[in-house]
């Protein structure tokens, strides 16, 4: 009976964790397109 509310912050947390790795994950990705988009453009011209 005790163990319910601990399992439940520690999902919590994980969402939490998930979140914030989706985050850096976003970042990331919108970095490499614009690197990608630099790199297009200097092959280009």
């Amino acid at each position: 009976m005790n163990k319910q509310p601990e399992e439940e912050n520690e999902m919590v947390q994980d969402l939490e964790d998930v979140k914030e790795l989706g985050k850096e994950m976003e970042q990331i990705s919108e970095q490499n397109d614009e690197a990608y988009e630099e790199k297009k453009e200097a092959q280009d011209s």
